[in-house]
């Protein structure tokens, strides 16, 4: 059995504090505010660039660190579990205290049904992802070093650098299911494929730093915007070339190991409707501080919603350990699985 590499873990708490600072930026109004042109506008692009890899890097993460052992069903529900505390429970918290106004009965229906309703995005295409990871780990797995190459070639021609031109697979900027599917096989490939496994650290950071360097100067002089997301072949770059610098290095498991498990409900806790309608534009006059003081007040902005992310996802899941959720997924499990036996049967 191969020790945890608690390198990856750490790069999956930097990646989600990257997403806050996105959001921070997005959402919060930020980028908005700033006036194009100027050097504050210049500064909190550089950081929207430089953070635009999270998502992706998630995504090749699941790829990257998989097996070929079988899949464990309970895994999805325990994830939509904790997933619908946030878009159901927090909201009616929120409702009941004042803080969200929006009490159409529509809103607390999507929120009680997390999938359908695509409030959290990533976990609606995961979700999907999930029950085909079998068929995509058989593929991946039968490949030798040489066809790992090829096929991640043939990947981030077909899903990355086509989607500079157009979007003929209708991958929507990166929010899909099938993009998900693509980083994740492009995870995967690159671990199969050793990719960038012989190069030095100081060439990654200099091809990290370059690419980056590209995407930031054609969104800002260019106003080519076509690298700036998540599809683009300089933003997967950047992911791929985390995923081996974060490899090297030697994380303290005391610090790492309890908190990389609290990295998603980070993600769920602040794209909550109710803290989500709270951040839409709340950060924009920041931008007006100037240059520095409003990369500064990004950054502190996004650490603080990452720290009280943090804390929400350790309160949830010390109360689902009291109330012994994870049973109760194993009851489902175990349910639907005598179900689908007797349809197979009957499909006999």
């Amino acid at each position: 059995m191969s020790q945890r590499n608690y390198g990856i873990d750490l790069l999956r708490l930097v990646l989600m504090y990257m997403v806050c600072l996105l959001h921070t930026l997005g959402q919060g109004g930020l980028l908005q505010a700033a006036a194009p042109g100027s050097a504050g506008f210049a500064l909190l692009w550089l950081l929207e660039v430089l953070a635009y890899c999270a998502v992706d890097g998630f995504a090749m993460i699941s790829g990257f660190t998989a097996s070929d052992r079988p899949q464990k069903y309970v895994k999805i529900v325990d994830m939509w579990f904790q997933v619908f505390f946030y878009s159901f429970v927090v909201l009616v918290i929120f409702t009941l205290l004042g803080v969200n106004r929006d009490t159409r009965p529509l809103v607390f229906i999507m929120g009680a049904l997390p999938v359908l309703g695509r409030q959290f995005w990533y976990f609606s295409s995961y979700f999907a992802l999930f029950f085909v990871q079998p068929l995509l780990n058989r593929w991946v797995f039968s490949l030798d070093e040489g066809g790992a190459r090829r096929a991640l070639i043939a990947a981030a021609l077909l899903f990355s650098c086509l989607g500079v031109l157009t979007d003929p697979f209708k991958l929507m900027g990166g929010y899909s299911a099938l993009w998900l599917m693509a980083l994740y096989c492009m995870g995967a490939l690159a671990r199969r494929a050793r990719l960038f496994e012989t190069r030095s650290t100081p060439f990654l950071l200099a091809l990290w730093a370059l690419s980056a360097a590209v995407t930031w100067a054609a969104q800002v002089f260019l106003g080519f915007g076509r690298l700036a997301n998540y599809v683009s072949p300089t933003i997967v770059l950047n992911a791929a070339v985390m995923l081996r610098l974060f490899e090297r290095v030697k994380a303290p498991a005391k610090l790492v190991a309890p908190l990389a498990p609290l990295a998603f409900g980070v993600y769920l806790f602040h794209s909550s409707q109710p803290v989500w309608n709270w951040m839409t534009g709340r950060f924009a006059p920041f931008a007006s501080l100037g240059a520095l003081p409003a990369a500064a007040s990004a950054l502190g902005i996004a650490l603080a919603i990452f720290l009280c992310g943090l804390a929400a996802e350790f309160l949830r899941r010390k109360l689902a350990e009291l109330i012994r959720l994870h049973s109760l997924s194993e009851a489902i499990v175990r349910l639907f699985s005598r179900a689908l036996s007797r349809a197979a049967e009957a499909l006999k």
